[in-house]
């Protein structure tokens, strides 16, 4: 347990370290989250404790972040049967909490789709990192599919592969997150 802590905190301070190297663009050296509550058009979602559009129907003029659940229903919409659930242990990554959901396979075994929505490109690639940082040791069969700010973590049940083509729903995933 204190290794695991001791790993978070050093993930921690290293991507503190990447914000505050930035070339200057946004913010540098300033929590991200502070500049999420600062856009127009958006508001914290009570729900979910991210932030969303103040209208889910509509996303306001340039906006290209998505949402968790928008990323939900265009699954669902592919066909995918998606169950909320919820664990003591999803890593939180880049201090996004991820939205955690069940597919069962045609055999009928669960399997866990997680769905992260971050401020940004680049913190959806700090998240991802930090996600490889923890771990790293751990014997884990998943595929990562990344689009504008959102991560999706596929936990699959079917034998080890890179290949999302050869699981039950890699294939849908990630075409459907791209299409967003």
């Amino acid at each position: 347990m204190k290794f695991l802590a001791s790993l978070m905190l050093a993930v921690s301070l290293l991507t503190l370290a990447a914000c505050s190297n930035n070339d200057g663009a946004t913010n540098s050296g300033q929590n991200t989250t502070e500049n999420t509550q600062t856009q127009p058009g958006t508001e914290p979602n009570a729900e979910t404790g991210q932030n969303g559009e103040t209208d889910p129907g509509t996303e306001p003029a340039g906006a290209e972040e998505l949402t968790a659940d928008s990323i939900k229903t265009a699954i669902q919409k592919e066909g995918i049967t998606l169950t909320s659930s919820k664990a003591e242990n999803d890593w939180v990554l880049n201090g996004t909490q991820p939205d955690r959901n069940t597919v069962k396979t045609k055999s009928g075994e669960e399997e866990v789709v997680t769905i992260y929505t971050f401020d940004s490109e680049e913190a959806r690639q700090a998240g991802l990192a930090n996600f490889k940082e923890q771990t790293a040791s751990l014997p884990l069969k998943y595929l990562a599919f990344e689009h504008k700010n959102a991560l999706i973590l596929y936990y699959y049940n079917a034998e080890e592969t890179t290949d999302p083509a050869s699981t039950e729903y890699g294939a849908e995933l990630d075409k459907t997150l791209k299409s967003l």
